[in-house]
């Protein structure tokens, strides 16, 4: 941050001006750091997701788009996502006859609106809390049984008000989530790297109810496990 001081009080002055302003992939932090994103839609990398909110969580970070635009301040995800940003910039200004022309010269998909099924479960685990470890260990190793996340981390010395408070303070998120990303991590690599069918592939993820599995796995990573599958089977 200190290495950026006079890059984040130029953009204040740009936005003070009148400014529009536009970032791609982790551009968005800098971003951040000098408070115009506060309050405001935003999006990263998805991989920078948890350290975004982290850093800075009055903004309303939407990791799951593309492209964002919220007063003047414009993001995007990862790097080939500025190609997405760059048509939106010249559809506002330029209009959409112009935006469909360079989306043809340089062959961009313009119907990419979100990033979420590019996204990797790559939890803090190199924090100091014996306890947080021993949860994520715990649910690492018994994601595959139908149980709740209660039954998982039973054994671990502690109260589940502060196990909770502890485990969401160290990884960003709460030990169900953790479980629900651990088993749609798996659900992914099997669909990726496998012809297993549906049903096998639902149980070898930790779920009973396929309807219920179909469901968060939609909401998390963007599309059904059959249309990831036909995208990023490569078994």
């Amino acid at each position: 941050m200190q290495d950026n001081l006079e890059s984040v009080g130029w953009l204040n002055k740009m936005a003070a001006q009148g400014s529009e302003i536009a970032t791609f992939c982790t551009g968005a932090f800098l971003l951040g750091a000098s408070g115009l994103l506060s309050g405001k839609i935003a999006t990263t990398h998805v991989d920078a997701c948890t350290a975004f909110r982290t850093a800075f969580p009055d903004v309303n970070l939407r990791a799951d788009l593309t492209v964002t635009h919220d007063g003047g301040l414009y993001t995007s995800g990862g790097a080939t996502s500025s190609f997405h940003l760059m048509l939106h910039l010249i559809r506002k200004f330029c209009g959409s006859k112009q935006a469909i022309a360079v989306a043809k010269i340089f062959a961009i998909d313009m119907d990419r609106k979100q990033q979420s099924y590019f996204s990797t479960f790559n939890i803090e685990r190199t924090h100091l809390d014996p306890l947080v470890k021993l949860a994520q260990e715990k649910i690492e190793e018994g994601y595959q049984q139908t149980v709740t996340i209660e039954e998982l981390i039973k054994d671990i010395p502690s109260s589940r008000r502060n196990m909770l408070r502890r485990f969401k303070l160290v990884t960003g998120i709460t030990p169900i989530e953790y479980l629900q990303q651990t088993r749609i991590a798996a659900a992914k690599k099997l669909l990726e790297q496998t012809a297993e069918q549906m049903n096998e592939v639902i149980y070898k993820s930790g779920y009973s109810d396929p309807k219920a599995f179909r469901k968060v796995f939609k909401k998390n990573v963007g599309m059904t496990p059959k249309a990831y599958r036909d995208k990023f089977y490569y078994g």
